[in-house]
């Protein structure tokens, strides 16, 4: 969680510094930190799910969501 926190501060932080100079390429990083965020998220789900133990009703642990 906090490599997320951290990235999300680096993504909003890169996200205005390419708004204000004007730099495509500092805001294409940005956005880039962005969509990192997001699987970074996904990734932290799948992980919580995999952990999870399965029920007797539902043996499969994909179907115990």
């Amino acid at each position: 969680m906090q490599s997320v926190g951290l990235m999300a501060l680096v993504a909003v932080s890169g996200t205005i510094m390419g708004i204000v100079t004007g730099s495509s390429a500092v805001l294409l990083d940005g956005v880039f930190s962005f969509v990192d965020v997001v699987i970074k998220i996904m990734m932290l789900m799948t992980a919580k799910l995999i952990a999870r133990e399965t029920s007797k009703r539902f043996p499969v642990w994909i179907l115990a969501v």
